[in-house]
């Protein structure tokens, strides 16, 4: 319908389109175009969708939209900054109305540096928070965020922190499932030792979220709630927490069968965690 005339929006939560350059463990064939071409050549998915950004359709939209509330803008992806789709609504945002009330938060998987253009565009926020996703460190990243090296990806946030503005400030957030989360710690060491703050002293957000589907923390045994609970844990185990066999089996096939498609091997990244499913191995 037409919105011309209506009050704008303050808030734009916005995914540019699902392109990504990696298959993490934690997430979906909906969410990464790379998941996507796994899980169609293995057969597991009929067909591949890619929701691609239309420059020309989103301006259109918002050509009607009042823009001159807007205070925050979240932008998500796939991967955002692989490819121009970002900036190119920034660049449109820009058009449109002053940046320096708004807050943009951008969520990465931190492979990627931004471009001059784009640094240039980012200075004009009044903040910037660039969420950066790493689930641990050395082969447990690489395990998790397939096919990122954990060298690379250290080099690539040092400079990603060195070249960015002055008003962009980071968060690490962490996907916690039953394989990362009693090494989750290692993650947390890295932030305080290496990557604390942005280059101003402003401090690094760190966070932490459990993964959905079938990496979720109800995929735990009764082995694992126990060392859980005797390590001051306990917060982690599901209220409803009941060992569910099906799917603890249909959760370690799933991963068996991306182990041989990726030349992985989780019981070698995560040897503490084997114990725990000794009884389905």
């Amino acid at each position: 319908g037409d919105l011309t005339g209506s009050v704008g929006p303050t808030n734009l939560y916005l995914s540019m389109d699902n392109a990504c350059n990696l298959a993490c463990r934690t997430c979906v064939p909906a969410a990464s175009t790379t998941w996507q071409d796994i899980q169609y050549k293995s057969g597991e998915l009929r067909s591949k969708f890619h929701l691609r950004y239309d420059h020309d359709i989103v301006t259109r939209f918002f050509d009607g939209i009042d823009l001159s509330n807007l205070t925050n803008i979240m932008l998500m992806g796939g991967e955002p900054l692989l490819g121009n789709s970002a900036q190119r609504f920034i660049e449109y945002v820009n058009s449109r109305i002053s940046l320096s009330n708004v807050q943009l938060n951008f969520q990465t998987n931190g492979t990627f540096l931004p471009n001059a253009k784009l640094l240039d565009l980012l200075s004009k926020f009044k903040l910037v928070k660039f969420s950066i996703s790493m689930d641990g460190i050395s082969e447990r990243f690489e395990y998790l965020r397939w096919p990122a090296r954990w060298e690379k990806q250290v080099d690539n946030i040092l400079e990603f922190r060195r070249i960015v503005p002055v008003n962009v400030m980071f968060t690490v957030e962490q996907t916690l499932s039953p394989f990362n989360l009693i090494y989750k710690d290692e993650l947390a060491k890295f932030v305080e030792q290496e990557f604390n703050t942005n280059r101003l002293g402003d401090k690094t957000d760190y966070n932490q979220h459990t993964a959905f589907g079938i990496y979720d923390l109800g995929n735990i045994t009764d082995e694992y709630v126990r060392y859980l609970t005797d390590n001051a844990m306990g917060e982690f185990i599901p209220v409803d927490y009941q060992e569910n066999p099906q799917k603890i089996r249909d959760m370690l096939e799933f991963t068996a069968k991306h182990d041989i498609m990726r030349k992985q091997d989780w019981q070698a990244v995560f040897p503490d965690v084997v114990p725990f499913y000794a009884r389905y191995l």
